[in-house]
């Protein structure tokens, strides 16, 4: 779960100012966002995301209606930054979309350390993205590595 956190965040930074060329193979789409790597990882996560919000205990539903709206920002601002023109608006929003990715892993460090939800450890021990060519993460700050020029 973190190395897709950590694989969402260098996507963001990679997206400054410009998006991504349209990969190859790829079906021609409506909307700039839907051709971003990023989008799709954001997209997934959501996914992810939702089955740890269901297995969290009776008590705990401020953690996961944290995560889900920290979550759903990800995708959103990557989407509404992708149709900007301008490219300040642009690293405006990607930032912000840095910020929530970055909240969903402290969250899950959260869950983590009050042992409250086996899928957030279950996740991120499993080396989840490798499938994006990155190792299994080692701790939860992974998302903010490399990040302290912003």
């Amino acid at each position: 779960m973190i190395c897709l956190l950590s694989l969402i965040a260098t996507k963001i930074i990679l997206s400054f100012p410009f998006p991504f060329p349209f990969p190859k193979g790829l079906p021609v789409t409506a909307f700039d966002h839907e051709r971003l790597d990023v989008y799709r990882a954001a997209i997934e996560f959501l996914a992810l995301a939702d089955g740890i919000v269901e297995g969290l205990p009776r008590g705990r539903s401020h953690l996961g209606d944290q995560l889900q709206r920290a979550g759903t920002s990800i995708p959103l601002n990557v989407a509404e930054g992708a149709g900007e023109c301008s490219a300040s608006d642009k690293r405006r929003l990607y930032r912000m979309a840095l910020r929530s990715a970055t909240e969903c892993a402290a969250i899950l460090d959260v869950c983590r350390t009050l042992h409250i939800a086996d899928a957030a450890g279950q996740a991120a021990e499993t080396g989840y993205g490798n499938a994006y060519g990155y190792g299994a993460a080692t701790s939860g700050h992974a998302v903010t590595c490399g990040l302290s020029w912003w």
